[in-house]
């Protein structure tokens, strides 16, 4: 849509903008850095798993928040595109406006919701925690 798009009482390609150079290539460091992070605790855990036959409260909470997070920094990297989109995005026609609607869904799934800072949280700070839920 950027390359294509030139926004009303605008001589520019959506593209061609700079505001939206920088907040693609911020959107693009955002999502890789998540990815890494959740792919990195997937493996700790598995290979500790392998080792010791479970996984232990401080590795799930890591892999939770490694989840969270990557959750989290997805939808804020549809939010960005969908703002550039502007009015384009509402339309039933186009994908972002799916993309949306699906990306919040998913952030409001009680194992990637905003009650997972807080139980992460204390388990990084080593404060009882009902670990049930990991």
């Amino acid at each position: 849509m950027a390359g294509g798009k030139t926004p009303t009482l605008s001589s520019r390609r959506l593209a061609e903008r700079h505001a939206t150079q920088a907040a693609v290539a911020r959107s693009e460091a955002a999502l890789r850095a998540a990815r890494e992070l959740l792919y990195a605790e997937i493996e700790r855990g598995w290979a500790e798993a392998r080792r010791h036959g479970e996984v232990s409260v401080t590795e799930k909470a890591a892999l939770r928040l490694a989840a969270t997070h990557a959750t989290a920094a997805s939808a804020e990297v549809v939010d960005t595109t969908y703002a550039l989109g502007g009015g384009t995005s509402i339309y039933e026609t186009s994908p972002l406006q799916r993309h949306f609607r699906d990306v919040h869904a998913a952030t409001q799934h009680m194992l990637v919701g905003p009650q997972t800072w807080e139980l992460t949280g204390r388990v990084m700070l080593g404060l009882p925690t009902e670990t049930e839920q990991l």
